[in-house]
């Protein structure tokens, strides 16, 4: 969503524009999402009715907000779990993190958010 919002902007007031739907999803800091997925991401966002465009701006549909207050568990709602999984992927890339041990930390979350669900 970030990337579409500066892309949408001609001659953005300042050098670092804010982007107004994001909120806490820190885009950039976190790394989420490779340019190649984002686009279809938010494609499958928009056919499913979770996100409506309005005007320059990205905002969630009432499905898209029903859809986010039925996942009770924060840490799935969490930008910065997403970012943390996209570092360790692109370390793994560069072998400098194991895959076993980036597998293991995942069924370990999983276990631990179906037995707290």
């Amino acid at each position: 969503m970030y990337l579409i919002w500066l892309k949408s902007r001609r001659n953005p007031p300042n050098p670092t524009p804010k982007p107004p739907c994001c909120g806490p999803w820190k885009r950039r800091e976190n790394g989420i999402g490779r340019p190649s997925t984002r686009a279809s991401i938010i494609e499958t966002l928009f056919k499913r009715q979770y996100i409506r465009k309005e005007r320059k701006n990205l905002l969630p549909t009432p499905t898209g907000t029903a859809l986010i207050d039925l996942i009770h568990v924060d840490l799935l709602k969490s930008a910065s779990l997403t970012g943390l999984w996209e570092k360790k992927l692109r370390q793994i890339e560069r072998k400098e993190y194991n895959a076993t041990q980036f597998l293991e930390e995942l069924k370990t979350m999983v276990a631990e958010v179906v037995t707290t669900a």
